[in-house]
């Protein structure tokens, strides 16, 4: 019998983390596979292809490990969807959304005025959730980016971060390094850093206190439509050609405020609740 993810002697981790990370930068074959497949030329029809390629590559490698470490996909997913503790995980999905927000503009507004490049490349330029060219946004490019972001990446990263790679970590780091390590990584490969690493951590939370990935999906699926929502506001508002300046973020500086001070409220009056006490470990362990 082969033995399990944590006791296998292949480094699955450090594999998972050179993937993501090589594939956040360079996906070998995605020019060939784009300008061969028939779909018109343009950035927006990039930008939707290159989301797509980058999860099919981050599935191929799950799948991989799965069937090499001959571990069944329901050992990663766990129970079924606990009911009673969607309210409790949507509360935390708000304050984490909140929280994220406040960290942006304190990473960021203190950047801008170190590496103003650096910050306009990592976190300006991004692609938009929504698209707009010439007038109009192109129908099936924007449904295929609202799938890619509010069902696919939920999916496919909580398989991979909570699903496999804290499970992977456990046996070497224990439970607290295995979800600190893990929603670290998570984190870097986010234009939000410290907010993408919060949120992690507490996704990984819900895994191991409901032993069940649906939660954590389900969280994470409500994450992404309040940010293409949020995204959407900002269109709605300024119109569909605004553009979000460095001087508009540092211009914003209370929003940051704000969110921080609901934030911290928020955390204190969480913490003087009584405790539950409840063991947090893997499903099947």
């Amino acid at each position: 019998m082969r033995p399990s993810l944590q006791e296998s002697r292949f480094p699955y981790g450090p594999a998972i983390v050179f993937v993501c990370f090589f594939s956040w930068f360079y996906l070998p074959g995605d020019e060939f596979v784009f300008f061969n497949t028939g779909i018109e030329p343009n950035w927006y029809s990039w930008d939707v292809f290159i989301s797509y390629y980058y999860y099919i590559v981050v599935s191929v490698l799950i799948i991989t490990i799965l069937v090499a470490s001959r571990t069944h996909w329901s050992i990663l997913i766990g129970k079924q969807l606990p009911h009673s503790e969607i309210p409790a995980a949507l509360q935390l999905t708000a304050f984490l959304y909140i929280f994220s927000v406040a960290a942006a503009y304190i990473l960021f507004i203190p950047l801008s005025y170190l590496s103003p490049a650096f910050v306009q490349w990592w976190y300006l330029d991004l692609p938009p959730s929504i698209y707009y060219e010439s007038g109009s946004y192109p129908i099936v490019a924007n449904i295929m980016r609202f799938i890619s972001l509010v069902l696919v990446a939920p999916i496919v990263e909580e398989i991979l971060f909570r699903g496999l790679l804290l499970r992977i970590w456990v046996k070497k780091w224990g439970l607290l390094g295995a979800v600190f390590l893990s929603s670290l990584v998570f984190g870097a490969l986010h234009a939000d850093p410290i907010g993408a690493c919060a949120f992690g951590i507490g996704m990984s939370i819900l895994y191991l206190r409901t032993q069940s990935l649906y939660l954590p999906i389900l969280c994470h699926i409500v994450n992404n439509v309040v940010a293409w929502m949020h995204e959407a506001g900002y269109i709605y508002f300024y119109g569909p050609e605004y553009e979000y300046t460095i001087d508009t973020l540092r211009e914003e500086w209370y929003v940051g405020l704000l969110t921080l001070i609901i934030s911290l409220v928020w955390l204190v009056r969480f913490l003087s609740r009584p405790a539950q006490s409840r063991e947090w470990k893997l499903p099947y362990t």
